[in-house]
């Protein structure tokens, strides 16, 4: 539960950070019945796409911190999306339920947004044998499409808005995007720091002990970067602060300490 906490702090920070509105004005979207999380939303200028069950929705933030709907996509199952210029990358078909359903399979949409009261599917990458995993991940010029099977944690490189295939990395270990080009690993309480070598590595450039910076030992198990500098990494007793700016060498900030109980 103090987990849950702590990231829908860091989801709500992330948004307000991004341009003052007031956050509860979200009861308000005309359609909206579930999100996956914070990259269920992005906020371009005054405007907010909204990713939710029914697909895009588009709406104005006006002055008065109050929003009106612009325009919507409906799109199957949405999972995530990536904002990147004028376009907008969505994964579809996720089936959250063991049953399979024929020919449904997962797609990422190309959606042209510039103009904002006509969204445009305009490109779509099908992976025709997969229907039950998947997320996309910005990483600087280039969108992730990481998945999981029998052979371990599958990511996908493809070149941004083109969508052209740059590599495949296949790992034993789930790595996490901390921002445009570097990667972390965790094994225990031990940091990896990597890089991406197209078309098929990842490089460990610096590694670092936290078990001192973990009550319980608990492994972290959420991370966000702030202002491209700062990295929080967070597990069910301390929320933490690292300075990335030199990636082969994480130098610890400070930490805040949940109470027990």
């Amino acid at each position: 539960m103090k987990l849950i906490l702590i990231i829908t702090f860091l989801v709500i920070f992330t948004i307000i950070s991004a341009q003052e509105f007031e956050i509860d004005k979200i009861s308000e979207l005309a359609f909206a019945q579930s999100m996956s999380g914070s990259n269920s939303i992005h906020i371009i200028n005054d405007n907010l796409l909204y990713l939710t069950l029914n697909g895009l929705e588009i709406y104005e933030i006006h002055l008065d911190g109050s929003i009106s709907d612009i325009s919507s996509l409906v799109i199957s199952d949405p999972l995530n999306m990536v904002v990147n210029d004028q376009y907008c990358f969505i994964i579809s078909g996720y089936y959250a339920n063991n049953s399979i359903i024929p020919g449904y399979f997962i797609i990422i949409y190309k959606v042209d947004i510039s103009d904002l009261n006509n969204p445009t599917i305009v490109d779509q990458l099908e992976y025709t044998e997969l229907y039950d995993s998947g997320s996309i991940l910005s990483f600087g010029d280039n969108m992730i499409m990481k998945w999981l099977d029998s052979e371990g944690f599958h990511y996908d490189f493809y070149t941004l808005p083109e969508l052209g295939y740059v590599g495949q990395v296949i790992s034993d270990n789930h790595h996490q995007v901390v921002n445009d080009s570097l990667l972390l690993r965790q094994d225990g309480l031990t940091f990896y720091i990597e890089q991406y070598n197209p078309p098929d590595e990842f490089e460990v450039i610096g590694i670092i002990d936290v078990s001192a910076y973990s009550d319980g030992n608990y492994p972290f198990d959420h991370f966000k970067v702030i202002n491209d500098t700062i990295l929080t990494a967070v597990n069910l007793r301390n929320i933490t602060f690292w300075d990335i700016s030199d990636a082969t060498h994480l130098q610890y900030i400070s930490r805040y300490t949940l109470p027990e109980g």
